[in-house]
């Protein structure tokens, strides 16, 4: 038998989260003893929840992988949904542990408010800005909750997650052999694969038979791991190059092929070159209005465009009209 807190610390230990960011509470309390009693993870505490949700966004992207944060119940755990709703928007995949009070004082939310002191309904909340969220309300399903969260937060286009666990559930002991595991599944159907074969072909083509290409790189590059691949590509095409804000370092910035940042604060050599392409391919960015503009209509209006996006949904929003979507 183990507790389930120490279950949960060896659990990101063994996820290789060797820091985290926190702030104690008493809705946590036997998260952050077990998390002191771990030395293989290191601890950095914030003034501010906030903050704390904050730091595992940047350490996410510096690390270039799963970062987290614990916080504790009520206004420990509003105060980082700032964090998270940019980790959200901008495809970062991170962990939130939150505490909460114990399971025989938690409200119905339907018309009672609160019975446990500090207790909110932070999982109705935090669901529109999370890939996952989650109370753990039956402890020997706790394996199961944090594999799936962290499978949620890196699957597809990546983003935050978060795990709620009442106070006696921290505190309650589970037997490691009874546990179940997350089995994910995933496939790609052999119609998705001919279709995505043949949509690379008409790219290849429109790319040919266009006058001024252009590509457009963002973030999403990054996250791909695709960033040697990138350059590879820029050697053998000798296509120009914008980015986007979140992917302005991509490439060393005196590359001969890199013509800067568009949009709205962007730079004039960027804008006029997507003003005057034929053919521009969009390739890991959402195309927000701070690089289409609030006129975006007139975005690359000369242009065929080609975006490829993790996500279909970038795809068919109101912003962005692809002549090819992938």
């Amino acid at each position: 038998m183990i507790k389930l807190s120490d279950y949960v610390i060896n659990f990101l230990v063994q996820k290789n989260i060797s820091d985290i960011f926190t702030i104690s509470g008493g809705g946590i309390m036997h998260l952050v003893e077990s998390l002191g009693n771990n030395k293989a993870i290191s601890y950095f505490c914030n003034y501010n929840e906030q903050a704390t949700a904050y730091c595992a966004e940047g350490y996410a992207r510096l690390k270039g992988d799963m970062s987290a944060c614990l916080v504790t119940t009520g206004p420990g755990s509003t105060n980082a949904i700032s964090g998270v709703a940019s980790a959200w928007v901008d495809s970062v995949p991170m962990l939130v542990i939150s505490g909460q009070v114990k399971r025989g004082l938690i409200a119905n939310y339907s018309k009672l408010r609160q019975i446990g002191e500090q207790e909110v309904n932070i999982i109705d909340m935090v669901k529109p800005i999370t890939k996952y969220a989650k109370t753990i309300t039956e402890p020997n399903t706790i394996r199961y909750e944090l594999e799936r969260a962290f499978y949620m937060a890196k699957d597809g286009r990546p983003g935050p997650v978060w795990i709620n666990i009442p106070l006696d559930v921290q505190g309650s002991f589970v037997d490691e052999n009874k546990m179940s595991a997350f089995k994910p599944v995933k496939c790609l159907p052999s119609r998705g694969k001919a279709n995505l074969k043949a949509q690379v072909s008409k790219t290849v083509k429109m790319l040919k038979n266009s006058k001024r290409p252009l590509l457009l790189c963002g973030y999403g590059v990054r996250i791909a791991g695709a960033e040697d691949l990138l350059s590879q590509v820029l050697t053998r095409v000798k296509i120009p190059v914008a980015l986007s804000f979140n992917g302005m370092d991509l490439i060393p910035e005196e590359h001969s092929l890199l013509i800067g940042k568009p949009g709205i604060i962007g730079q004039r050599r960027a804008n006029f070159a997507v003003q005057n392409s034929d053919c521009i391919l969009v390739i890991g960015s959402r195309l927000s209005l701070k690089i289409v503009g609030y006129n975006y209509k007139s975005f690359a209006v000369k242009a065929k465009k080609i975006i490829v996006d993790v996500d279909g949904e970038e795809l068919r929003k109101i912003t962005v009209n692809p002549d090819l979507a992938i």
